[in-house]
């Protein structure tokens, strides 16, 4: 027989871990955040510099582009933390 956990059980516990730590949790954050960044930026770029865009494209719409990138980035990593979250 599988052992239950609680959810309220389970939430203490990981705060009281967070609260022990917190600037390793904040920083292990940040630094997912910035190499996802990273990563994304290139697709963006690639994607602003294909022939049709550039056309489209002046100076001001450009950050757009940019913020675009952010958050399909910040999307992707709730999608990915929930996917990852649910019970098997």
């Amino acid at each position: 027989m599988t052992p239950r956990i609680s959810v309220g059980a389970a939430f203490s516990r990981g705060w009281e871990t967070f609260a022990k730590r917190p600037l390793f949790f904040v920083g292990v954050l940040l630094l997912v955040f910035v190499i996802g960044a990273a990563l994304q930026i290139p697709s963006v770029v690639i994607d602003v510099l294909t022939p049709d865009n550039v056309k489209k494209i002046d100076a001001a719409s450009l950050p757009l582009f940019l913020i675009g990138g952010w958050f399909t980035l910040v999307f992707s990593l709730i999608g990915w933390s929930v996917q990852h979250s649910r019970p098997a």
